[in-house]
């Protein structure tokens, strides 16, 4: 099934709600809600502790006491109750805003040049010259007048034509957009470029994101070329978006032009695979053994449960590095542990068509690399509209042309 998305997220008002972007986990929680565990990998724990603690209902503030060199209770002062705290509770969780500008500048074929400007403002990089080559700048200011200021500053410091691009549309008004233009700049809500994935967790191009920010930096063209995917001899010409590349055909570009030749169509793997060979597609569907033996089955279990522990004492002992470290490795394994189960946490069987889909896969993902690396933008337009599995399917939200020959 297509990748399930939604244009808005609360990663935007959160960042503009609390202040200098740190706070503790509990008041991310709030912020963010049913997204924490997917912008967490963006929360970097520091040393300082926090003064005060949201209760857990939003409403209320608990002030953050030390009793001992490691006990800390928090008061209540409107209910008259104290709690006791564990220091995990009151550690300041930074945004990594850089790694978030980063994945954005990805996105729209920029050049990352992450700097900050302002307390609420930060450089990007730059758009390539088919969007202007403007200066892109990214903005989270709290209100109108912090934004206002915020142009006059970046308007400054750039001192040629920029992108402005605000966390929330909410901060703008029209004397703001006035005070931008006049300064060469243009503004666009970032939720009008890019959604965000809920099943991945990450970030892509809206499906119009392409054509508002043309149209933001006035480089729309209404008479675009058609989207093509030519086989002339040996290579492949590809055009998207205006940009054309030249790719040595493969067995994943072969398999590419199959799904764009045919959207919105579930393709068996085993099919696909059959029609680029010429073998017939009937094939044993019998099981040929289990995917993972159940004793490592149980040790990757048990290994999380070790993770969860060590994270938990290299939170307390501040030690950040180490905290990533083990993120990652427990990351690995719950990817590891969800391919090779099933409902119910059922060990999956090995079959003539998984055999089929790995063959496929690996061929598709090697060519979806080898494009992205060549043209971002249809890159990741093709990440976030194919998916991939026992079957194969190209869905665009909106309809697109393409010239498959």
């Amino acid at each position: 099934m297509p990748t399930m998305s939604k244009a808005t997220t609360r990663i935007w008002p959160a960042l503009e709600s609390i202040p200098g972007h740190a706070a503790v986990l509990a008041e991310w929680r709030l912020a963010l809600r049913d997204e924490f565990d997917s912008f967490h990998r963006f929360l970097i724990v520091t040393r300082d502790l926090a003064q005060c603690l949201p209760t857990q209902d939003g409403n209320r503030q608990l002030e953050v006491v030390q009793l001992e060199t490691s006990r800390f209770v928090g008061f209540d002062h409107q209910r008259r109750e104290k709690f006791e705290l564990a220091k995990a509770e009151i550690l300041i969780y930074r945004f990594d805003m850089r790694r978030l500008l980063s994945e954005l500048a990805d996105l729209i074929d920029v050049r990352p040049a992450i700097e900050s400007i302002s307390k609420s403002s930060w450089l990007v990089g730059r758009l390539p010259s088919g969007f202007g080559s403007r200066v892109v700048v990214f903005s989270s200011s709290a209100t109108p007048e912090r934004l206002q200021s915020d142009v006059a500053v970046i308007a400054n410091q750039i001192r040629e034509p920029f992108l402005l691009l605000l966390s929330t549309p909410r901060q703008l008004t029209l004397n703001t957009e006035a005070l931008a233009k006049l300064v060469g700049g243009v503004v666009l809500p970032v939720a009008q470029l890019v959604e965000f994935q809920t099943s991945h967790g990450r970030f892509a191009l809206c499906n119009d994101g392409l054509k508002k920010l043309r149209t933001s930096c006035g480089t729309l063209n209404e008479a675009e070329p058609e989207n093509q995917f030519l086989l002339s001899g040996e290579f492949r010409k590809i055009t998207y978006a205006g940009l054309t590349i030249h790719l040595k055909e493969s067995a994943g570009l072969w398999y590419l032009a199959l799904l764009l030749g045919t959207p919105n169509r579930d393709l068996p793997a085993i099919e696909m695979a059959s029609a680029r060979s010429g073998v017939s597609p009937l094939a044993s569907t019998g099981s040929l053994g289990e995917v993972v033996d159940r004793q490592a089955l149980a040790e990757y279990k048990r290994r999380l449960d070790e993770l969860d522990v060590d994270l938990l004492a290299a939170t307390d002992h501040h030690d950040l590095g180490q905290v990533e470290r083990l993120q990652l490795e427990k990351q690995r394994l719950l990817d590891s542990l969800k391919a090779a189960t099933g409902l119910g946490g059922r060990i999956r069987k090995k079959s003539d068509a998984d055999r089929s889909r790995k063959s496929v896969s690996a061929a598709l993902t090697r060519d979806l690399d080898r494009i992205a690396k060549h043209h971002a933008v249809l890159g990741q337009h093709l990440a976030n509209t194919i998916s991939q599995g026992t079957q194969f399917r190209y869905a665009p939200q909106s309809p697109i042309e393409w010239h498959v020959a």
